[in-house]
């Protein structure tokens, strides 16, 4: 049998875990460490947040944008700046509930439901069902406020994720059933720092969001895929708007999601330049740091140019494959991740 260990973490395409740390630092040289200097960071499209977290201790002024439903719940769990200390109460009392029942995830996402391939067992769906509920209630009757609403509710999103029927992602499904659908779900504390600090979390297209902002550095970190997010994440903003949505459609054999708007403003070079470009001109940012895609690097340098003057930053990383044949993780050769630096003209 192959020998398995998952992950606290929830995995996200696109995001920028590995390289955080990197552009944190990169962010710090330029507005400094003392956090009594009124500078302002911002990441356009937010996603889980990481850069952010990295930069809570030390930035006074933090915005987070990011147009998916789960992503504003989850930063704002992770970058609010006190949490109550009898949380970790509520978690446990979350987790010894004992009286489930069957709701809109036991009805469209278990193997007892409508979903052609399972995402949850039947006793998990039916936990997430009741906690959710529950954690619904206790904001109602005042028992806890938003801040701690989104914790919990960040904590039950990372927890369903751990016992998910998933490869990487809800639109890429294990088949056979992957052993970790029948791990009970737990809910366990979110790995956090108490910070004083100023944030903001925003659910805006980028486009319309950025001619009302203004700080000291920008970071833009647009889709690289050609498909919005919520089309892999269906399932965390359906967990998310719970009670609120009522069915889900879904269709094919690996359960699709119909949204109207499927595409980004960036699932095409040409469209990922005009927008690009739009979101550089408005920019009332002095620095801005552009996470690089190698099919379009060239392209940009003329708009970079025009905007003011950028050089390409490299950090390099480890990153680890599962070796099918050995059964075992091995570390494999360092990936490579690019970003331009762009310091404004007239800043």
């Amino acid at each position: 049998m192959i020998p398995w260990k998952y992950s606290k973490t929830m995995k996200y395409p696109n995001n920028n875990k590995k390289t955080a740390k990197f552009l944190a630092k990169t962010v710090l040289d330029l507005v400094g460490v003392d956090k009594s200097i009124d500078s302002t960071f911002c990441e356009l499209f937010g996603g889980l947040g990481y850069v952010s977290r990295e930069l809570k201790p030390y930035v006074k002024n933090i915005i987070i944008n990011d147009i998916e439903v789960y992503s504003s719940m989850i930063n704002t769990a992770y970058m609010s700046v006190w949490i109550p200390r009898h949380i970790e109460k509520l978690l446990m009392s979350l987790n010894k509930n004992i009286g489930f029942k069957t709701g809109l995830i036991y009805k469209y996402y278990s193997s007892e439901g409508k979903i052609t391939t399972p995402c949850f067992s039947p006793e998990n769906a039916m936990k997430i069902d009741t906690i959710r509920t529950q954690i619904t209630a206790w904001h109602k009757l005042g028992v806890i406020n938003f801040d701690s609403y989104c914790y919990l509710l960040t904590s039950l999103l990372e927890a369903s994720v751990r016992v998910a029927n998933i490869q990487h992602t809800f639109d890429s499904f294990n088949s056979p059933i992957h052993k970790r659908m029948y791990l009970p779900l737990e809910l366990l504390p979110l790995d956090r720092k108490d910070d004083s600090g100023n944030f903001h979390i925003q659910r805006s297209c980028a486009k319309d969001y950025i001619n009302k902002i203004e700080g000291d550095v920008l970071f833009l970190n647009p889709p690289k895929s050609g498909c919005n997010y919520h089309i892999n994440y269906h399932v965390l903003n359906t967990i998310c708007l719970y009670p609120k949505v009522e069915q889900v459609e879904m269709f094919g054999k690996f359960n699709k999601i119909n949204y109207k708007f499927k595409h980004t403003p960036f699932h095409t070079k040409r469209k990922y330049l005009e927008n690009m470009e739009f979101i550089l001109a408005n920019a009332k940012f002095k620095y801005i740091i552009l996470d690089c895609n190698k099919e379009i690097c060239e392209p940009l340098h003329p708009i970079l140019s025009k905007y003011g003057e950028f050089s390409i930053l490299e950090h390099l990383y480890n990153i680890r494959v599962r070796d099918v044949a050995r059964y075992r993780l091995k570390t494999t050769s360092q990936k490579h991740s690019y970003f331009y630096l762009l310091e404004k003209k007239g800043y």
